[in-house]
């Protein structure tokens, strides 16, 4: 007999906070008390049995079992929400469905969408940010943005963004009892990994002379916001593309080290059949124009 499940309010709660990585940000993106939340995730844990917080005086962050629910809740809701909106919304040709994660919504499309619709006022852009899961099929959407090595069977791939993967942490890393001085120090210091289908930490470590077997401190951090920001918060070490450019123009990010692993990149994937749409097609054309026009600048060494 299936377990009887907490409630939705507890685990909607739960999800947001595990999002965020903040009760206060939790409340104020649930319209709630930091209370309510705080009441909301304890209750949880006590009918779960185990700890989804690991609770320190000024953060908190997620327990490994909470790291497992986080990614599970937010597949669910988002799964719920996308059929929500497939049902009550009325068919129409002007509704562009765009699986991209929040990484590269947050870093580059948010900035630079409204050029879009205002060409194209008619058009509405639905967004789906689990991209990255293993059970991501590329039929359900329009147009997806994924990182990768372009090796994608079954729909159109165009190279849009090509970007190596180089080391970064906080500044605060460098100094102290364990600083990084050289790849070696990484032993002392968690790696903030990405989910193992993509994750480059163990090619990363070997051109840089690392065993990864050495490497005992790692934590897998599905959401790439929520990756870079551990990591400027001197949580571990990220490996991070030219997206963090801002964050390192202004030291909240530091590369000590000049190894990268190249051969990846940002592709456009879109189902065979989706071309044949005028808006599709538009979309697509409009991404690649941004990149040839070099929006996004490279890294400088």
């Amino acid at each position: 007999m299936p377990a009887k499940l907490p409630s939705l309010r507890a685990l909607q709660t739960f999800d947001s906070a595990a999002r965020l990585l903040s009760f206060t940000k939790a409340a104020q993106e649930l319209n709630i008390t930091q209370g309510a939340v705080s009441a909301q995730i304890s209750k949880l844990e006590d009918q779960l049995g185990f700890k989804l917080f690991i609770r320190s005086t000024r953060q908190v962050s997620l327990s490994e079992k909470g790291v497992l629910l986080g990614r599970a809740c937010h597949r669910a809701f988002e799964g719920i929400s996308r059929e929500i909106d497939f049902i009550t919304e009325k068919p129409t040709s002007n509704i562009l469905t765009i699986a991209v994660s929040t990484y590269v919504t947050t870093r580059w499309l948010s900035q630079r969408l409204g050029e879009f619709l205002s060409m194209e006022p008619d058009v509405t852009v639905r967004f789906q940010h689990s991209v990255n899961v293993s059970n991501f099929e590329i039929t359900d959407v329009d147009l997806a943005i994924r990182w990768g090595n372009g090796n994608w069977q079954g729909c159109r791939v165009d190279m849009w963004l090509p970007m190596t993967k180089r080391l970064m942490c906080s500044p605060r890393l460098l100094e102290g009892e364990h600083a990084i001085r050289s790849p070696r120090d990484l032993t002392a210091h968690t790696l903030l990994r990405d989910v193992p289908s993509i994750d480059l930490w163990d090619q990363w470590l070997k051109l840089a002379g690392v065993d990864p077997g050495r490497i005992t401190r790692s934590i897998v951090l599905a959401d790439p916001v929520v990756r870079i920001q551990a990591a400027i918060d001197a949580q571990g070490v990220v490996l991070a593309d030219d997206f963090v450019i801002p964050d390192i123009e202004t030291s909240r990010l530091v590369e000590p080290f000049d190894i990268e692993v190249g051969g990846y990149g940002y592709y456009l994937l879109m189902p065979d059949d989706a071309v044949k749409r005028d808006v599709v097609s538009r979309f697509r054309r409009w991404l690649l124009e941004q990149s040839s026009d070099q929006h996004v600048s490279p890294l400088v060494k």
